[in-house]
């Protein structure tokens, strides 16, 4: 399975909608997807693996964000 990196690198808002439903379907599986196995000692232990790529996705997305928001001041 792709990585959330490739994913994101790989969003196109100028693609034809099809794509882009299609790249939606492919981030929504990797959302919806189990990981490995927990190990006991892991904090998150009992967050399910679909929470935690979905918390992982909007941390990036932030990330994101706020790097666009500090370009485009830089360019202003």
């Amino acid at each position: 399975m792709t990585g959330l990196a490739a994913l994101l690198a790989q969003a196109d808002a100028a693609a034809p909608a099809v794509e882009r439903h299609l790249w939606l379907v492919r981030l929504l599986a990797w959302v919806r997807a189990e990981g490995p196995p927990v190990d006991e000692a892991d904090p998150l232990r009992d967050q399910p693996w679909p929470v935690r790529r979905l918390r992982h996705l909007l941390a990036e997305l932030a990330r994101l964000l706020v790097a666009g928001r500090a370009c485009v001041a830089r360019a202003t």
